[in-house]
């Protein structure tokens, strides 16, 4: 099921609980690995080449071993936007229901890229229009570190879960 995301109605008329609905499959525009039409991608959301402007900062100082660049504050958050942001500005993140920013778990790089290698479920979710996702570090004043829009919104009512199965983000420097 790796590429695909889920959703899964709790409650309310005709609810089994055992039941889940596929949604379709998204994907950034343009990543290497986007698949012909028809077929499922191998990635629900890539982020390539997308870091925030304090990230690329943060990369930049610690390849060229200049300034003082601190690691992220671990363990990294995940969060779902109903705008998208960029570089400089952060979207607007999903607010209500039993959302919160979940716990992002990645191995080492290989080839210039990662995943998550643990499934991402957001329970309870607001209704929402999701359109994008932004990874954020855990500190006092969490800092912004990657966004990417989805290729696919996605509508989730209010209960709903979201899902991105394990190796669904993936995460690189292009």
């Amino acid at each position: 099921m790796a590429g695909r995301t889920t959703t899964r109605r709790r409650g309310g008329p005709g609810h089994r609980p055992e039941s889940r609905r596929p949604t379709p499959p998204v994907q950034a525009a343009g990543h290497p690995n986007h698949a012909p039409r028809g077929a499922h991608p191998r990635r629900a959301v890539a982020i390539a080449d997308n870091l925030a402007n304090t990230a690329e900062n943060l990369a930049l100082d610690w390849i060229l071993g200049v300034g003082t660049p601190t690691r992220p504050t671990t363990p990294l958050k995940v969060a779902l936007v109903t705008a998208n942001g960029d570089d400089a500005t952060a979207g607007t993140e999903v607010t209500g229901g039993s959302y919160t920013r979940q716990n992002l778990s990645v191995a080492a790089a290989v080839n210039g890229a990662t995943s998550n290698s643990a499934d991402l479920t957001w329970a309870g979710m607001p209704a929402a229009t999701v359109v994008g996702v932004e990874v954020w570090d855990s500190a006092g004043s969490p800092v912004r570190l990657w966004y990417g829009p989805l290729s696919a919104t996605r509508t989730v009512a209010a209960g709903d879960e979201l899902k991105l199965p394990a190796g669904a983000l993936t995460l690189s420097i292009a």
